[in-house]
């Protein structure tokens, strides 16, 4: 073989080999890959839509496409990413897009903004590529605003709003009201199941100054000649939106904004027709009154009668949670304090056990709740465990075909066939005779007739009522 043929033979063999791998360039490198988490996100219109991709070395994602009115693409880096897509600010390059988790190469590119602001309900393509070459494709649905009711709940007077984390935290603190009410300084909740808020609503906005919504408390019962109460969400204490379940909080404390014991309040949640996710206004209202606030302790007359452990508890109005300082204290000899701590329950109930078993009959105390400044006289009762003494008088009769003869500790009365004599610690007495047709005897009287006397003390009675006889037969 020349040398010219041996080299050609090298050349046909390295064509073949490069065609049996295939082109290099057009290709993806080994281990590139890229998936979306969730192929199909969803939430409401004017919420926030979360797209979540994993990359092994980047890529590129795209939002909506040419065909849908909207889209925006994002490189983003290796790992996993989180795109926050905000369906209410689509028609700003500057604010539809941002990262909730990982990074990005450069920034969002708005390709085609929305032209009509907040993205329009439907569903919209999403994909992600390598290299220009599609990994994964999947898509997000944008559904309809809604506002449906308004409803009010409590927390207690002392809980830090700006602690709770999550709307599932706060959902674990907060009670419904009770038929509506809720006690001065305690805190209320208004709770709006609207939708599309999360995208751009915060509480300064709640005076209407910002995309047309308000939330307004109205007095509804203010007195004749007099100015209602009035002011607006943006003074409360906390909002919080609970984008998954589409409901909006807001944390308001009675203690402040003019609010007085006795008052009614309407609250309204209002979108205007100035805000692009409606087309007429929205409301949803809901009614409460604030109360004095009231907390009774459970007896019966004037005192609290314990005994043993006993239960020292009442009724409230207070939130449930609410916790009531209860102290039984005593001074002089002897002197006690015991301290103890209850918490309101749901149906708006509290108690603590205290065991006075350890104190005397008829011992007197004091109940205090501290925090009301309300005291209550106590007393220990009598223990069941004591006996009682009591004392009777026993009266036996007995009778004979002529005669009867009653005794008793302090009265004995005998009848005989011609007198009767009637004895007793103090007196005698005599009484005309009464004729019988048969003699007393012994026999006349049972062995068990009196208690405590036997047969000869018998005897001894009737020979002595013999006696008598006999004399005044003789008189």
């Amino acid at each position: 073989m020349t040398t010219r043929s041996a080299a050609s033979l090298v050349v046909v063999a390295v064509l073949l080999c490069t065609l049996a791998v295939g082109p290099f360039s057009s290709g993806i490198a080994d281990g590139q890959s890229a998936t979306f988490v969730n192929n199909s996100p969803t939430n409401d219109r004017g919420d926030v839509i979360p797209i979540t991709v994993h990359t092994d070395h980047g890529g590129t994602v795209n939002i909506g496409s040419t065909a849908n009115g909207f889209w925006v693409q994002v490189n983003v880096t290796s790992g996993t990413t989180t795109l926050d897509l905000n369906t209410y600010r689509a028609a700003d390059p500057n604010r539809t897009v941002t990262v909730g988790k990982g990074g990005i190469k450069g920034t969002p590119n708005v390709r085609i903004p929305s032209e009509k602001g907040p993205l329009q309900s439907g569903v919209y393509d999403m994909n992600v590529t390598v290299d220009g070459v599609t990994q994964d494709m999947g898509s997000f649905t944008v559904k309809k605003h809604t506002l449906r009711a308004a409803r009010t709940g409590v927390l207690p007077e002392k809980t830090d709003v700006s602690e709770f984390e999550t709307a599932d935290d706060l959902r674990a603190a907060v009670s419904p009201t009770e038929n509506g009410t809720v006690a001065k300084d305690d805190q209320l909740v208004l709770a709006v199941n609207v939708s599309g808020m999360s995208g751009f609503l915060d509480k300064s906005m709640l005076d209407g100054s910002g995309e047309d919504v308000r939330i307004h408390f109205r007095e509804t019962n203010a007195k004749r000649n007099t100015v209602a109460n009035e002011f607006d969400g943006d003074e409360a204490k906390r909002l919080l939106i609970d984008d998954e379940n589409d409901v909006l909080y807001l944390m308001l404390g009675t203690d402040a904004h003019g609010i007085e014991a006795g008052d009614s309040y309407e609250a309204t949640f209002e979108i205007g027709e100035d805000n692009p996710l409606v087309a007429h206004i929205e409301t949803a209202s809901t009614n409460f009154t604030v109360e004095k606030r009231r907390v009774s302790l459970d007896h019966t007359g004037d005192v609290l009668v314990v005994d043993g452990k006993t239960r020292v508890g009442g009724t409230t109005n207070l939130a449930p949670g609410t916790t009531i300082n209860i102290s039984a204290h005593d001074k002089g000899s002897g002197a006690f304090f015991w301290p103890k701590t209850a918490t309101v329950t749901e149906d708006r109930t509290f108690g603590a056990t205290f065991d006075f078993s350890g104190l005397e009959s008829g011992r007197t105390f004091t109940v205090e709740l501290r925090d009301q400044e309300q005291t209550l006289p106590g007393v220990v009762a009598s223990s069941s465990e004591e006996s009682t003494t009591t004392t009777s008088t026993t009266t036996t009769t007995i009778t004979t075909s002529t005669t009867t003869t009653t005794t008793s500790t302090t009265t004995t009365t005998i009848t005989t066939n011609t007198s009767t004599t009637t004895t007793n610690t103090t007196t005698t007495e005599t009484v005309p005779p009464v004729t019988t047709q048969q003699p007393i005897t012994a026999q006349s009287v049972s062995k068990d007739g009196l208690p405590g006397f036997g047969i000869p003390v018998a005897l001894v009675a009737l020979a002595a009522a013999a006696v008598l006889v006999v004399r005044r037969a003789q008189a």
